[in-house]
Parts: C-alpha cells; structure tokens; sequence
C-alpha cells in the first residue's frame, strides 16, 4: 500500500485493513435498506475524503482515489446544481419528499470543498465546484 512509505513505524502494518473493514461495514448497511441509503452513501464518501485528507489519495485503490470519489459522488446525485438550485429557491413550498432529496443533495456533497483541491482541472472538477457554490442554498 502506498501509505506504508508515509506512516513512521509501520512498515508491518498500515491503517488500510481497519479502514477498509469500516467502509466495507458501511456498505452492508445496504444490505438491509430498502432503497439506496443517502446516509450510508455519505458516510462512506466522508471517511474516503477523510482518509485522502490525512493519508493522502492512494491512487491504486480506488475507494481512496480522489477522481473515483468524484466519479462515485457525481453518480448518487439525481440533480444538476442548476435544478438543485431553482428547487430551493421555494423550498418551504415544496412536498417533504422534495426537501428531504434536497437535503440528501446538501448531504451528500458535505466533502467537494476538500475534494476539488485533489482533482486535476477539467470538466468533472468543474462540476464539483458548481455543486460546492450550489450547496450553501440548499435545505
């Protein structure tokens, strides 16, 4: 693992197991949910960020790859920034199914602030940081 050469003392053992078992155990919170779980999806997404944050991406794996992390936030979000945008303006007004998909939106883009620092210019980067300007309207 590529964190083994930036940890003093721990060329015999590295966080990876403890952190992989946790995101893995984060994930088989979906084997019990009815429907996809946007709490599960940002927990897992806020301990990847976490991980990249304190240890570094580690681009050979890719749940601490800053551009899957993009790629995977990018693909739990139903809205574009622009929708995502024109429904808060009337939030209040909105059916509580709305608000609560506006809320999973806020939820789970809680990371981009951090992540964008670690994305290369170019068009998903871009992306995120609409989201990140969009974020602050939301519910």
């Amino acid at each position: 693992m590529a964190w083994a050469s930036r940890l003093p003392g721990t060329a015999a053992t590295t966080p990876e197991p403890a952190l992989s078992l946790s995101l893995l155990a984060n994930r088989r919170m979906l084997d019990h949910a009815e429907g996809p779980s946007a709490r599960v999806a940002q927990q897992a997404f806020m301990l990847r960020m976490w991980v990249i944050d304190r240890l570094g991406p580690d681009d050979t794996d890719p749940d601490w790859s800053p551009e899957a992390l993009a790629s995977d936030t990018l693909d739990a979000l139903a809205f574009t920034p622009s929708q995502a945008a024109a429904l808060a303006e009337g939030w209040r007004d909105l059916p509580i199914g709305q608000i609560r998909e506006l809320r999973f939106h806020k939820n789970l883009t809680a990371h981009l602030e951090s992540l964008v620092g670690y994305l290369a210019p170019g068009p998903v980067r871009e992306r995120l940081v609409a989201w990140t300007a969009t974020r602050p309207l939301l519910p």
